[in-house]
């Protein structure tokens, strides 16, 4: 009888991970997502959504992305315009903590807590332009530090990233009952012409 439990625990596992069997990113949680903003901006390309509680953004990205994407609603968040800048917050992760596994979009990926450290952010920035909008969000929030989680798929790359609207919100506790007002970027479709996923 346990065997039957067992396979029927494993048949949901592997119904929860969609088309995508892969189970994620393997490496120590730290060298996944360190890795994770340089692997995704050396693709080709990647579809992007952006998801606030006032407004949405969509549109293609070409590695290295410069374009704006379009927006739809109110909303004063950066990445609505900027959707790959949420990147260079993930290279300021720290005190990094895997979560579990999740699909995004047919996607099997590895989500991960952490703490965005902006003065490591701005240390790690691939640009002086990057940098300079990260040391100006530092001096707008008063503070080098702000919580968020990134979903890492099999081939490294970021298929999510959350950030609070407002950085100065703490994370909820987990038995805390608080409806976290949250921007969604999500990457998607990489290589599409390629026909890669």
């Amino acid at each position: 009888m346990a065997w039957v439990t067992g396979l029927v625990a494993l048949s949901l596992a592997v119904a929860a991970c969609g088309r995508d069997r892969s189970g994620g990113p393997k490496g120590a949680p730290d060298d996944v997502v360190h890795a994770a903003p340089d692997i995704t901006t050396h693709q080709r390309s990647a579809r992007v959504t952006v998801d606030t509680p006032t407004a949405t953004s969509a549109g293609t990205v070409v590695f290295p992305a410069t374009q704006q994407v379009r927006v739809n609603g109110a909303g004063a968040s950066e990445e609505l315009g900027d959707p790959v800048s949420v990147l260079d917050l993930v290279r300021g992760a720290v005190d990094i903590v895997p979560y579990g596994g999740a699909e995004v979009r047919g996607a099997s990926t590895i989500r991960y807590s952490f703490d965005v450290d902006l003065d490591v952010a701005a240390l790690h920035a691939p640009t002086a332009a990057a940098r300079a909008r990260i040391e100006q969000a530092k001096a707008a929030l008063g503070r080098p530090t702000f919580y968020a989680d990134v979903w890492v798929d099999s081939a490294g790359r970021v298929r999510r990233v959350q950030v609070p609207v407002d950085r100065r919100d703490k994370r909820p506790g987990y038995k805390d009952v608080v409806l976290e007002r949250l921007v969604t970027v999500d990457f998607y479709d990489y290589n599409r012409t390629e026909g890669k996923g």
